[in-house]
């Protein structure tokens, strides 16, 4: 795979954020950096908008959907 020039922007920021939004135009990269074997070495979880499930659950209740981050068992 090839090495993302943001993956360490990437990795830095989420070393001292608990959550970062990847955001840009489509088919760049965005899903493929957040799942690339160096950030999914970090055992973070990857929620995409385009799992209606998880749409919904962030629509119906976006604070509460925000809490129960921790116990959402969604991994890329």
């Amino acid at each position: 795979m090839l090495h993302r020039h943001l993956t360490g922007p990437l990795l830095e920021a989420l070393a001292d954020t608990p959550a970062v939004l990847v955001n840009g135009a489509r088919q760049t990269g965005k899903s493929t950096l957040a799942q690339s074997a160096e950030v999914a070495a970090q055992k973070r979880k990857y929620l995409t908008f385009d799992d209606p499930g998880i749409l919904a659950a962030a629509k119906r209740d976006p604070n509460g959907f925000v809490a129960d981050l921790n116990s959402l068992d969604y991994f890329g």
